[in-house]
């Protein structure tokens, strides 16, 4: 073959290689076409469903309950806002449990301290006193919420933050210790396996039953004039003014009540509780009884009011807390979120004769300070562990049998 022929040959070869080319790259422009195509329909029909779901009854509960809700709720919800509530010194190393104790039934629960304080100011963590103290419980798998008030001024073995121990009122340990010490003794002295609180003051209380527009309560006289001495008291606190009471309820009718009235309700122990279920309960068990009564109606007006309120309310409520902080909690950014989807599905159950604990109890004078003392404190952690998680056969850790004997030795010498 000559230089001629060598010449054409390779023309042809280039020639065919150049056909090659371009058909190849007009095949991946189909192939990228279609891939583009599948795309947009793809695309399409996501926003074409998330539009029926939007215009659906309970569209954003729908969607935040879906298997990509927490992505939703992220995109809802801010971190930067919910960082405002987060309290970043706590530490969950510092949190301790009865060694003993077998959290195998309990880890099936999210289980939460709820801490109302009488704070003058946004001091939440400790230098205060709880006004009250409630547990909450919330199964996993049911979504089943249940509420138990923690006598505040239940005689018990305080457990500082430093691991000495004491043996004083309850409440005390929020005053010296904050969450942490309080999450400790209740841990040590009823076998429990808590990790995390929550805290509000007057302010932030009145300020999420504004939100939720009120509760209405069965007020009796005696109820009205004591809200009214709470009230101004309440109001001087919070730098915020509303109207006193001038009627009550004389044929079952119930009373509305703002924020600040309603705070100032949920902290009357001088006068008898009477419930819509038939409950009467007197002292600080009458007001307890009234701070579970204000919560469980603001759960059932929270469901009522549409997961749109309620993400809107919890957006203001984190947002305001930039400046002066009215509740703080030790959760998370994934952990609030998380609970979320749990809350918006959740059914309240109550039980009046075990949502306040201890359940059998007396009253002593130790070192002339009026007690609520447990009459036998291992039988009251049993029927506890009973009522929230269905241990019928739980047996209290060595640690629990140890305290239930030092109190009651500590309440004979007193009364001897």
């Amino acid at each position: 073959m000559n230089r001629d022929e060598r010449n054409d040959m390779g023309y042809i070869d280039r020639e065919r290689e150049a056909k090659l080319l371009r058909k190849k790259k007009r095949k991946k422009a189909r192939i990228i076409k279609r891939v583009i195509i599948g795309v947009e329909v793809f695309v399409s029909v996501i926003l074409l469903l998330l539009i029926i779901l939007l215009k659906m009854p309970n569209a954003k509960s729908t969607l935040i309950n879906a298997p990509f809700g927490k992505f939703l709720l992220k995109f809802l919800i801010s971190e930067d806002s919910v960082n405002n509530v987060i309290d970043t010194t706590f530490d969950d190393n510092d949190v301790k449990q009865n060694e003993e104790l077998n959290t195998d039934v309990m880890d099936e629960y999210i289980n939460l301290l709820l801490f109302g304080v009488d704070s003058r100011d946004d001091a939440l963590d400790s230098i205060t006193h709880s006004d009250s103290m409630i547990l909450i419980s919330i199964n996993k798998t049911t979504s089943e919420v249940k509420m138990v008030s923690l006598y505040r001024d239940t005689f018990l073995r305080i457990m500082y933050n430093d691991g000495s121990s004491t043996y004083k009122k309850l409440n005390y340990s929020y005053f010296v210790g904050g969450p942490v010490c309080t999450i400790n003794t209740i841990n040590m002295n009823y076998d429990l396996n808590i990790t995390d609180y929550a805290t509000v003051n007057f302010a932030g209380l009145a300020d999420i039953i504004d939100a939720l527009g009120g509760v209405d309560v069965l007020l009796t006289r005696s109820e009205m004039y004591y809200t009214n001495i709470y009230l101004e008291e309440t109001m001087k606190v919070t730098g915020r003014t509303t109207n006193y009471l001038t009627t009550y309820s004389t044929n079952g009718e119930k009373i509305h009540l703002d924020g600040l009235q309603a705070v100032a309700y949920c902290r009357i122990r001088y006068t008898k509780y009477y419930g819509e279920d038939g409950t009467e309960a007197n002292n600080d068990m009458g007001r307890t009884c009234r701070q579970r009564n204000v919560i469980s109606k603001l759960i059932a007006k929270a469901k009522t009011a549409g997961t749109d309120a309620l993400l809107e309310i919890a957006n203001a409520m984190f947002e305001s807390q930039s400046e002066t902080k009215t509740f703080i909690t030790s959760l998370t950014y994934d952990e609030i979120i998380d609970l979320i989807p749990i809350l918006i599905k959740c059914t309240f159950y109550n039980d009046a004769e075990k949502s306040g604990f201890p359940y059998e109890y007396g009253f002593d004078t130790i070192n002339y300070e009026s007690m609520v003392t447990a009459e036998d404190l291992v039988t009251n952690v049993k029927a506890l562990h009973e009522y929230l998680y269905g241990e019928t056969d739980y047996e209290p850790t060595s640690t629990v049998k140890r305290i239930s004997e030092i109190l009651d030795l500590i309440a004979g010498e007193e009364t001897d």
